[in-house]
């Protein structure tokens, strides 16, 4: 009897510190999932400031450089200083640069995705939110494919023979400035026969004319983008790039002579 007793009160005590136990273990899971979504929210608080930051950047650097054109084009010389930071291109337009069409689909994004609540990842909101990027995407791919005429040097310097393909940098028509990154072009033989009659140097300027096709892709995992980070994005999810198709190249003298000739009758 006794040890029946004594069996009794232990499963008593057992169940006791089990119904204890319980709700500390729920206590703790509630907490967990409250410190999640918590961080959570601080990151997609975080990774908004750094878009409208970035935007603001944009839009300044556009401001600058619309400062910059309006003095060249009343004859007064932009401040004088180191020549490297002188753009006389307008920048927040497509054509105008490599730098240019980023600006251009940066800017048409932000204005597209202002009101639209991009929602947490696995939710219905980031789902139709990643949809309208898709959609977004496939139009702006065939909206921003412009023709250009860039002035430009070689990336590498030149070996004896022309390759079929070759790394280029648009620079500023004014200051010679880099005006993005180096980007490819493939060469069809006339192409390099005409690079080849040029005899270009390393640090040698002159003009491509071609058309560029911008490849904006959807990354469900790509919301921002680091300094460093290749490929850049747009937008969150909507990550940059194009091609540039040669289609013929000139000199810069050659350039300035067609333009100053009259055309028509």
């Amino acid at each position: 009897m006794k040890r029946s007793a004594n069996t009794t009160i232990l499963s008593l005590a057992v169940l006791a510190l089990s119904a204890l136990a319980i709700p500390a273990y729920a206590q703790t899971e509630t907490q967990l999932q409250n410190d999640n979504e918590r961080l959570r929210q601080q990151n997609d608080d975080l990774a908004r400031q750094l878009e409208a930051a970035n935007a603001r950047i944009a839009a300044l650097e556009a401001q600058v450089q619309q400062l910059q054109e309006a003095l060249r084009k009343a004859g007064q010389t932009p401040p004088s200083g180191p020549q490297a930071d002188v753009v006389s291109v307008d920048e927040t337009k497509p054509d105008a640069s490599p730098r240019g069409l980023f600006n251009a689909l940066h800017a048409d994004y932000l204005e597209s995705f202002t009101d639209v609540p991009m929602g947490e990842r696995g939710s219905r909101e980031r789902t139709a939110y990643l949809r309208n990027v898709d959609r977004w995407v496939g139009s702006a791919n065939r909206k921003y494919k412009v023709r250009v005429q860039w002035h430009v040097k070689l990336h590498e310097r030149p070996s004896d023979r022309i390759p079929d393909s070759l790394k280029l940098v648009a620079v500023d028509p004014v200051s010679s400035v880099p005006l993005g990154e180096p980007f490819l072009v493939r060469l069809n033989r006339g192409l390099i026969g005409r690079l080849e009659s040029l005899r270009l140097n390393y640090d040698d300027i002159f003009v491509l004319r071609g058309v560029v096709t911008p490849h904006l892709t959807v990354n469900d995992r790509a919301e921002v983008s680091g300094a460093f980070d290749r490929p850049k994005v747009v937008g969150p999810f909507a990550e940059f790039n194009y091609t540039v198709d040669p289609q013929a190249f000139l000199t810069v003298k050659e350039m300035q002579e067609e333009a100053a000739t009259p055309t028509g009758g």
